[in-house]
């Protein structure tokens, strides 16, 4: 066996370069992260070919005092941790001491740096790691960092570094996430000696305008939602903006840039109701916590966090997300952006929408009736006194009681008029200068769907149905503990789980409700879904409502008469999600404006 030996400095710092230097784009996040603890208030990044050539970070921070410029190359120096109770409540960016050691190992530096107090800054050049020069220099107050050939001492790793447009690629989101989570700081970005951004430092929403443009910036809904010790603030999107991809998502805690899955999935189910499935919400979000309740040293890149309580920060974000949405309104408009209402108050407008002036006498109300699943439609009439029908009846029973109301409907001035359908699947009402085009299908669907979730939501016993053949399903040791620790919250859910022995469960009842629910898909997404397990019975049930919603509503195509039309929309106005339950608009807004711009009447 060979001799066990300390590795020598330089081939511990070029391994150590290996965890913290990973590409130019690392380079890049670790210096401005420096510059930041340092309060800098402008900061400026230069690159050139992707960051492999060099890379200049400039700023207005505290400095760094002459008589530490060289011990701040040294392994493991820092200035943001002084005792060992200092790693339980971290609140600065960098703090391990390993960042300039590692690129300084790895790379051609030059620092240029001032303090405030001091009158003439400090020059420093090192070479792999080694101080080749140290020497008095005029400049500004501040820290200015040259990065020259890095890697230029370690040709396998430099091999292994991408064309330097793709390195280029990931410095600039770099760079983005920076821009997002410091928005009163301002960046200048350039690359190859092209200004790419310039920021004024003027807030979250100029800088999201910034990055993504017009079309976000005006379609976001700022959340700033307080808990206890949590606070959430910053910007989603509505349901206007999605994406295919989770590359619009920016989390921060405590203004570190991170990537945390617990917390991505929590707002991914809050989107659930509003978005197509496959589709991803746009976010930019931060998370304050107390320092002492997160764990940032969990990853060499400082990207990961843990928390000291996963299922809070889960119902956290998913209350808070879901509540924000909630509270706009889902009309997708046709107008032009000046004359988008985005804080209309969206039940109020529904209410207007199918109110009509009624003769002082009229008091008759049409009743929509469905069964859960789809059964026989019929209708009811409810009378001054209250005494209603409480039987399902063909609609040929009602052909006089509705010729009477349209009648007297005649004799009123409408408020808003259903104008007919088109193409047999979506219903035009006309309502003072806009016209509004109703999914059918979507409009019944989501009213099928809000019936199931109330029935779900209320504080009554869940009705359980025996079933004829039991469902075995066995499990791992993870899986195992967890349905074993919970074999009373699926009781209080209606799912009577028994522990089989061997690793396997039996269960015995299921909620009545979904008495057709496919227990293996059912079974193998909780599987799927243990470590962010913080599902509502709601949560866990969702997509068969949604589906079972989906078979039972009347279809596009469906020839629909005026009454049912009228009773379809009735009460439209009580549902505070105007989507479908798979994330499809109900209501098309289009205003006169628009459509006498198509005919140019107007221009």
């Amino acid at each position: 066996m060979p001799e066990i030996k300390v590795l020598d400095k330089v081939i511990a710092n070029r391994i150590a370069a290996g965890e913290v230097v990973e590409k130019p784009a690392s380079v890049v996040k670790e210096l401005i992260e420096n510059s930041l603890d340092a309060k800098a208030q402008n900061i400026s990044v230069y690159i050139k070919e992707g960051g492999i050539r060099q890379i200049i970070i400039l700023d207005d921070g505290t400095g760094i005092k002459k008589s530490e410029a060289e011990t701040a190359f040294l392994p493991h120096a820092t200035s943001k941790i002084q005792k060992i109770d200092d790693l339980s409540s971290i609140s600065t960016l960098g703090f391990r001491g390993e960042a300039l050691a590692s690129i300084a190992s790895v790379s051609e530096i030059e620092l240029l740096t001032k303090t405030e107090n001091e009158a003439i800054g400090t020059r420093l050049i090192l070479s792999g790691g080694e101080v080749e020069l140290n020497e008095d220099s005029a400049c500004n107050k501040g820290t200015k960092i040259i990065i020259n050939n890095l890697f230029f001492n370690t040709p396998a790793r430099k091999k292994f570094l991408r064309k330097p447009k793709l390195e280029e690629s990931e410095i600039t989101k770099i760079i983005e996430k920076f821009i997002l989570s410091k928005p009163t700081v301002k960046f200048k970005y350039y690359v190859d000696d092209k200004l790419i951004y310039n920021t004024m430092g003027s807030g979250l929403k100029d800088a999201i305008y910034t990055i993504y443009g017009k079309e976000v910036a005006s379609n976001l809904i700022e959340l700033n939602h307080v808990e206890k010790q949590f606070k959430i603030t910053g910007f989603i999107g509505n349901t206007q903006i999605s994406k295919p991809n989770r590359t619009y998502q920016t989390l921060f805690v405590n203004n570190r840039i991170v990537v945390n899955y617990l917390i991505s999935s929590a707002i991914q189910s809050a989107y659930d109701d509003f978005l197509m499935k496959g589709q991803f919400p746009f976010y930019v979000l931060n998370l304050e916590v107390p320092f002492d309740s997160v764990d940032v040293n969990i990853h060499p890149t400082k990207q990961e966090v843990k928390f000291e309580n996963t299922n809070q920060v889960y119902g956290l974000f998913a209350r808070a997300v879901h509540s924000a949405l909630i509270g706009i309104q889902h009309i997708k408009q046709l107008d032009s952006p000046t004359e988008q209402k985005p804080n209309i108050d969206l039940a109020k407008e529904f209410a207007s929408i199918f109110s009509v002036s009624k003769p002082k006498n009229y008091s008759n109300e049409l009743v929509f009736r469905s069964d859960n699943l789809g059964g026989t439609k019929g209708y009811a009439s409810k009378t001054n006194n209250e005494k209603e029908i409480n039987k399902t009846a063909s609609l040929d029973n009602y052909n006089q009681i509705a010729t009477q109301i349209f009648e007297e409907l005649e004799t009123a001035k409408p408020y808003s008029r259903v104008v007919g359908t088109l193409f047999s699947t979506y219903i035009i009402i006309e309502k003072e200068n806009y016209i509004y085009l109703i999914d059918q299908h979507a409009c019944h669907e989501r009213k099928i769907y809000d019936n199931f979730i109330k029935e779900l939501n209320s504080d009554k016993t869940m009705v359980t149905q025996e079933l004829l053949v039991p469902y075995v399903f066995k499990c791992n040791q993870e899986e195992w503990q967890f349905f074993y620790e919970n074999l009373d919250n699926f009781k209080k859910i209606g799912f009577n789980l028994e522990d089989f022995g061997d690793k396997t469960f039996i269960i015995n009842e299921i909620p009545f409700i979904v008495n057709n629910l496919d227990l293996e898909k059912f079974i193998t997404d909780v599987k799927s879904n243990l470590q962010k397990f913080n599902k509502t019975k709601l949560d866990l049930l969702k997509d068969f409502f949604a589906v079972s919603a989906c078979k039972a509503a009347i279809k596009g195509g469906d020839n629909l008469s005026q009454m049912e039309i009228d009773a379809l929309l009735r009460d439209l106005d009580e549902h505070k999600t105007l989507l479908c339950p798979h994330g499809r608009p109900i209501v098309i807004k289009i205003s006169k404006t628009e459509i006498e711009k198509w005919f140019k009447r107007i221009v």
